[in-house]
């Protein structure tokens, strides 16, 4: 009887530790697999979202589009603006002013304004140096001038950061698409408004820039020469006269 219990025992003991070993192991996977013991992102807990990994990157009121992307150096042709000053003295201002305006127009250009006494016009850039050689010979000569900015550091800058906010409006078009509640959709939307008029902003800078890059300034500043009267003239002639004996003398 004592011989019989002995392997009864030792069955019972393989037994017992082999269910308390399986039920720690299943013990063990169970909680390995509950993802629901991991705290959500403060939005989740808030109710905002539905989804943790809708805001888990981005819980914050604003997206910083302009880390989005990094730098990129500018590897474009050069982004160069041209501006133009020349001053002519003519006899008659009006109608040299009327010249430069249909000069202007020939060149595919256009009058950016004018007055009695100068005209600022904007020409092609390949065009403005025969533009500039065409209204000089208008009258007389008195001072000329060319400055040449560099934009294409700025032009990039520009480029960059509509990018970033472009990619920034597609990721909130996204949480948009995902919001559980009012709350959470009148939240994205103001900043979408916000981005909104930031790609506007930035877009016209882009036009803006591009179009002082294909259109040259030219301001010509036009001197009218003083009229004489008949005792000008007198004086006028006399001097010719001096001066013409001298000369013979």
């Amino acid at each position: 009887m004592r011989l019989t219990s002995i392997p009864f025992l030792f069955a019972t003991v393989l037994f017992a530790s082999t269910f308390l070993t399986s039920c720690a192991y299943e013990k063990s996977a169970a909680y390995d697999g509950n993802y629901d013991m991991v705290p959500p992102p403060p939005a989740v807990r808030e109710g905002l979202y539905a989804n943790a990994d809708i805001l888990e990157e981005e819980d914050r009121s604003k997206v910083d589009f302009n880390s989005l992307s990094t730098t990129k150096e500018y590897s474009g042709p050069k982004m160069l603006v041209y501006n133009a000053n020349i001053g002519i003295t003519v006899k008659n201002s009006d109608s040299t002013i009327s010249q430069i305006t249909r000069i202007a127009a020939e060149q595919k250009g256009y009058v950016v304004s004018k007055s009695n006494y100068q005209i600022t016009i904007r020409i092609e850039s390949e065009k403005l140096d025969g533009t500039v050689a065409q209204v000089s010979k208008l009258g007389k000569l008195t001072r000329k001038s060319v400055s040449t900015t560099d934009v294409s550091d700025n032009y990039a800058d520009i480029k960059i950061r509509l990018d970033n906010a472009e990619k920034a409006r597609t990721r909130y078009l996204e949480l948009l698409a995902k919001a559980e509640n009012v709350e959470a959709a009148l939240k994205v939307e103001k900043e979408l408004e916000r981005l909104n008029t930031e790609i506007d902003q930035l877009r016209g800078q882009v036009i803006k820039m591009e179009h002082d890059v294909r259109f040259s300034t030219l301001t010509v500043n036009v001197n009218q020469k003083q009229k004489l009267g008949p005792l000008g003239y007198l004086f006028v002639g006399i001097g010719k006269g001096i001066g013409w004996l001298f000369v013979r003398g």
